[in-house]
């Protein structure tokens, strides 16, 4: 959620690498959702507890939606849309803290899924 780059070997090929991918990122805070067609949250299990309360992406989830823009989340991504909270037209949220999509049907992973669903941390069909 606070962006930036991955941290991936010591490998001086990979610092210019880096070097590029800096150029090109645009720190969270930054983020302006007026430019953006869409807004695109994948499956993972950290966005269960860091995106959640995250106020930043909750404003630009708020604005998307004011401004009918898409919003596509799968699976765990679902739970980021917790931190949208209804805001006045100075997006400011209002003091009852109501939830932006109070009032939509949404889906996500169920409890039975993760219970039941048995994943290996590593695949052996990946070394094969």
């Amino acid at each position: 959620p606070l962006g930036g780059v991955v941290q991936f070997s010591q490998n001086p090929e990979s610092k210019t690498d880096e070097k590029k991918i800096d150029q090109k990122s645009t720190p969270f805070d930054l983020l302006d959702p007026h430019k953006f067609i869409a807004l695109f949250i994948p499956s993972m299990y950290c966005s269960l507890l860091d995106l959640s309360t995250n106020e930043r992406l909750g404003y630009i989830i708020s604005e998307m939606h004011k401004m009918h823009k898409i919003i596509c989340c799968m699976g765990y991504g679902v739970s980021a849309l917790l931190s949208a909270r209804k805001t006045n037209d100075g997006a400011i949220p209002l003091s009852n803290n109501e939830w932006l999509f109070e009032d939509y049907t949404l889906t996500g992973p169920t409890l039975y899924e993760e219970l039941t669903e048995k994943k290996e941390d590593f695949p052996l069909s990946n070394f094969f």
